[in-house]
């Protein structure tokens, strides 16, 4: 999750800098509470990397949801 200051810079949603930085805390707990071993922004990385393993090894990971 990348958020800075002009995110939704038209919406109503972040009128105060206390706004945005109680959205990126949350965000980050969310992250923290999923107990993945990667972030959702990365699993699909991992993910790729777990695929192009020799067929001799078994690789697992545990990941957060699923994200488009």
């Amino acid at each position: 999750m990348l958020l800075t200051k002009d995110y939704n810079y038209n919406s109503q949603d972040f009128k105060l800098p206390e706004d945005l930085g109680k959205r990126a805390a949350l965000g980050l707990l969310d992250e923290i509470f999923t107990g993945a071993a990667v972030d959702t922004a990365n699993q699909s990385f991992a993910l790729l990397l777990m695929s192009l393993a020799s067929d001799d090894s078994v690789s697992a990971i545990k990941i957060g949801r699923i994200t488009q």
